[in-house]
């Protein structure tokens, strides 16, 4: 694939560009983009991204206004979460007159060069983010900060081939705590793109809640990365909850950097027709006395496919390391296709390590206990089904997002009337 108008488009976007864009786009154009002989790749498709990527340069780069639709969408979907404090972004760009940030959290439109990726054949996304982004931000939230609610970071499109690629960078100082819930909405056109980058760094104490609502609709394509890195005692929760897109890909790298860190990752994703999705998760833990605990679930129906791929890795002496890490998949038609590969790799010996795959459908026993109870057949099977997904955003702290998240759940739950969420 010619990648050339990708340096074209720097050269013309960024004349100023700096040593880290300059250093992904190299990296890309010596790479390229990786085909499914590269195992992190096996089973997704790379190429619609960087055929939609070189369409997107060709066309003509719309702005971030807010139209009176989109302007009725955000005051509804803010009434909905009460958000005090929230970051729009329309179409890649963010939209200023709207951003409100909590007391201790500081902002910083521009970030400085840092050190270019130590590029591999399967980080193109990342590259491309890198290389030639529509908005960068560094949020840094100062010493022993506790904010009172939710950032929310609200993506909205409406132009068709705009490349939307947001690069996002999170520091946490000691003792502090931030809950980021990223939603990425509706489009109002067709086929966008969407693609977030994010780095985060924890100093000891610190505590980072990261949930990702994605509903971006059925034909979008969409990517996201977070690489996080925690030192002591620091705690990162995670929530992916994908109930949208045609392609997608979520990339999860955590390092338990020093002793007492823990990560909780948790996923959801329900898909139909010729969705697919791809997790790829990779956990280590590089001292001693860490915590992991990872959670995905799927549900899978028509001619829809995912792919799990999570690793942990424990290095040469990071004895005390407790991790578990489980993927459940629920295949509601034949032509549905799950690929799951959860892997360990252990290189220490006092630890308590455990991994899991079930891919199937509902307990007929379950199924017999409420059939039992009166309930007839479709009814069983929805309450069923929501309750599969439910034990994974269960635990969200704030009422709101949990509740969001499970009508989300519900409303991809064909004819799902039976539940008062509410309740």
């Amino acid at each position: 694939m010619n990648l050339a108008p990708l340096e074209q488009a720097l050269a013309m976007r960024f004349p100023d560009a700096g040593v880290r864009q300059r250093a992904a786009l190299d990296a890309l154009l010596t790479h390229g983009f990786p085909d499914r002989h590269v195992e992190r790749w096996k089973y997704t498709r790379s190429a619609p991204y960087a055929d939609y990527a070189l369409r997107a340069l060709a066309a003509q780069q719309p702005g971030n206004a807010l139209d009176n639709t989109l302007t009725e969408r955000l005051a509804q979907w803010q009434q909905q979460f009460a958000a005090s404090y929230i970051i729009v972004i329309v179409n890649g760009q963010m939209n200023t007159a709207h951003t409100c940030l909590p007391s201790g959290v500081t902002m910083t439109p521009a970030i400085a060069d840092r050190a270019a990726f130590k590029a591999t054949p399967d980080d193109a996304l990342a590259l491309l983010n890198d290389a030639l982004p529509t908005t960068q931000l560094t949020l840094s939230v100062a010493d022993n900060t506790k904010t009172d609610a939710p950032l929310h970071i609200v993506h909205l499109s409406h132009a068709q081939n705009a490349l939307a690629q947001v690069r996002i960078d999170v520091d946490l100082q000691p003792n502090s705590q931030l809950t980021i819930v990223e939603h990425i909405l509706p489009a109002d056109c067709k086929e966008p793109m969407h693609s977030t980058v994010a780095t985060a760094q924890l100093a000891q104490g610190a505590t980072l809640a990261w949930y990702r609502l994605q509903q971006a609709g059925g034909d979008a394509l969409v990517a996201t990365r977070l690489d996080a890195v925690l030192a002591n005692d620091a705690v990162l929760d995670t929530l992916t909850l994908d109930v949208g897109g045609k392609l997608v890909r979520n990339d999860l790298n955590v390092v338990l950097a020093e002793a007492g860190a823990s990560v909780n990752m948790r996923g959801v994703y329900l898909i139909n027709g010729q969705q697919h999705v791809d997790n790829h998760t990779h956990v280590d833990h590089a001292a001693k006395d860490t915590t992991s605990n990872e959670d995905y679930r799927g549900v899978l129906r028509d001619h829809s496919r995912a792919v799990f791929n999570g690793k942990v890795y424990v290095h040469e002496g990071a004895d005390g390391t407790d991790a578990a890490q489980s993927n459940k998949n629920l295949l509601l038609s034949d032509h549905a296709e799950i690929d799951t590969k959860p892997e360990l790799e252990i290189y220490a010996d006092d630890v308590k390590c455990a991994h899991g795959a079930t891919v199937g459908q509902l307990d007929d026993a379950s199924l017999f206990y409420l059939r039992s109870r009166g309930i007839d057949s479709d009814t069983a099977t929805q309450l069923l089904t929501f309750a599969f997904c439910r034990e994974v955003i269960r635990d969200i702290a704030d009422l709101p997002v949990k509740t969001a998240a499970e009508r989300l759940v519900a409303n991809e739950i064909p004819d799902f009337t039976a539940l008062d969420l509410a309740s």
